[in-house]
């Protein structure tokens, strides 16, 4: 449609036609061709009128071009086009995508100069950029400058300034707001509570997140993965392994399938109260779900192995990288040589033995590793402090 209306473009042209080729590219985020259109527009005279604009503002929108977009609300106070809500809107919506709060807040203040009334869409785009842009306070008082207009906030306008103040650690004003919720039958979805969530997780409350995703749960909600991560994660922060567990298996239970952000918290929570065994035993889980987990997921178990001085499961685990072609890296390597040296460590102090412990790991060193330098540690019977050596020396030779 965009060669058609060129190829139309004359005094003649009709205005309905190139207003529908913009918007044909708004759509197609073709956002050059837009505006080239809109330039064609004023250069064979067709008056271009406030869809027009819309339209390509929407196009620039979806090119990431918010400043692109602003610049074509001056152009129409210069054409003696009047902007509307659906325009303002629009250019607050191409800031919000670009985390641009100080422009879109300048954009809602605009409005009123030109006796346009901003509605809960343009309030809400407003309210996301300064979500985006970390400024929990702007939301806040956005919310309330809603109130003293008029414009009733619907569960999206919740859902944003809650997650504003999640990311401004302001758990406390996050519940103060689904509360608030409730006392107006306004009630909240999961998403709403999956940002409670993630607010109180981020202020290490593990009790205020369990209470939430029970209130989920209560309200005949589904919980989703993202909020039993977020629940998860929060019981590592309180230490609560036993809870982050739990929580592992209530989502195998309820038939979401656990992914690697879930069994990485669960992992982590594990290594933080020095619990080995339990991080270990997750591999199986993880196996039968058929999770990729990454290196700092194995540097986590290999770490809860060295607090443990388990040097010998801390061998074992990064064969098992090996095997999945994960490569370690300088946290990795640094549990490992740590986890045999504080097990020679102990053993000189408890053992008057002079030969040391035969030692039978599988070849970590397949692939992208060493395998002349591991290949040593898992063949020779040799004692943790040698151990330390070949790993020592596998970190230095690593890409």
């Amino acid at each position: 449609m965009f060669e058609l209306a060129l190829q139309q473009s004359n005094p003649g042209c009709d205005i309905g036609c190139l207003t529908a080729a913009i918007r044909d590219c708004a759509k197609n985020g073709r956002w050059q061709q837009a505006v080239a259109l809109l330039e064609v527009m004023q250069e064979t005279h067709v008056l271009p009128h406030v869809i027009s604009y819309n339209a390509t503002i929407s196009a620039c929108n979806k090119g990431g071009q918010w400043q692109q977009a602003l610049g074509l609300i001056p152009v129409m106070h210069d054409m003696n086009v009047m902007p509307d809500v659906i325009t303002y809107g629009s250019a607050i919506s191409g800031c919000e995508k670009c985390a641009q709060w100080q422009q879109a807040l300048e954009l809602l203040t605009e409005m009123p100069k030109y006796s346009l009334q901003p509605d809960v869409i343009t309030c809400n785009a407003a309210i996301s950029a300064c979500e985006k842009g970390e400024q929990w306070q702007q939301a806040l008082d956005l919310l309330k400058c809603m109130h003293a207009k008029e414009v009733l906030p619907d569960v999206i306008t919740f859902c944003a300034v809650i997650s504003a103040c999640g990311k401004g650690g302001q758990w406390q004003q996050a519940l103060g707001l689904v509360a608030f919720m409730h006392s107006r039958s306004l009630l909240p979805n999961v998403i709403t509570y999956g940002a409670a969530t993630s607010a109180c997780e981020k202020g290490k409350q593990w009790q205020q997140v369990l209470g939430i995703l029970q209130a989920t749960q209560d309200m005949n909600l589904l919980p989703n993965v993202i909020i039993y991560n977020t629940a998860i994660s929060a019981c590592d922060k309180g230490a609560q392994w036993q809870r982050a567990l739990g929580l592992l298996a209530i989502m195998r239970d309820a038939k979401w399938l656990p992914d690697v952000i879930s069994y990485s918290a669960a992992i982590k929570a594990c290594e933080t109260c020095k619990l080995w065994q339990q991080a270990v035993s997750l591999l199986t889980d993880i196996s039968e779900g058929q999770v990729l987990l990454d290196v700092i997921n194995y540097s986590c178990m290999i770490s809860a192995c060295e607090k443990c001085e388990q040097w010998q499961p801390a061998l074992d685990l990064l064969a098992v990288m090996s095997e999945r072609n994960v490569l370690p890296n300088t946290i990795t390597y640094s549990a490992g040589i740590s986890a045999c040296e504080k097990a020679e460590q102990w053993r000189m102090r408890t053992s008057s033995a002079t030969s040391p412990q035969a030692v039978l790991v599988r070849n970590p060193c397949s692939g992208s590793m060493h395998p002349d330098c591991l290949w040593v540690c898992s063949r020779l019977q040799c004692c943790p402090m040698q151990q330390a050596i070949v790993l020592r020396s596998a970190f230095a030779r690593r890409p």
